[in-house]
């Protein structure tokens, strides 16, 4: 089946609604998305859509091989530009069994609920590796680099258990060959 391009034209009118100020980045960000929008408006028609068990089987196999080749990656070096490699495709591969979830196996159901328990913990590790790089940049007193310390090993140990949990489900859900 097509998408509707009608069924875009509240979300496109939505977005040029949002209230914003006129900070010209604002703008132009606003100005980008929208074009985006228009964009892939005009691509719909040329995307190739499943028309069948097998282009859906090919697709979910694709995606599962790169959540397998990300997981591998962030094995590796669990860097948090790798981890949040991974969690993008985990995200992924979330949304793709998310759309074909009636036709899914039961194996594929419990899969998806494990891909986005690993996605929300992978989401709490990114905010938190995010905040840990702006803390890192802050000046102040001693008494103020101290505290700023503390933060951050106090944000090194849940960041180490949430990887911890994040692998432990994931190594399920991406170590599997795809089928």
């Amino acid at each position: 089946g097509e998408v509707d391009k009608a069924s875009l034209q509240p979300l496109r009118v939505q977005i040029a609604a949002m209230p914003h100020d006129d900070d010209s980045m604002v703008k132009r960000n606003m100005k980008r998305v929208l074009s985006k929008i228009a964009a892939a408006e005009k691509a719909l028609p040329l995307l190739p859509w499943p028309s069948g068990k097998a282009d859906l089987r090919k697709g979910l196999k694709a995606s599962q091989s790169r959540l397998k080749h990300r997981w591998k990656a962030a094995r590796d070096d669990p860097s948090p530009s790798t981890l949040h490699a991974w969690r993008k495709r985990v995200k992924d591969y979330t949304g793709q069994v998310s759309l074909v979830r009636l036709a899914l196996p039961h194996e594929l159901k419990v899969s998806r609920r494990a891909s986005r328990e690993v996605a929300e913990l992978f989401g709490e590790e990114h905010d938190l590796s995010l905040l840990r790089e702006k803390l890192e940049n802050a000046v102040g007193s001693a008494a103020l680099r101290r505290n700023r310390d503390l933060l951050i090993e106090a944000f090194e140990k849940r960041r180490a258990a949430l990887c911890k949990q994040a692998f432990k489900k994931g190594d399920q859900l991406s170590s599997r060959r795809p089928k």
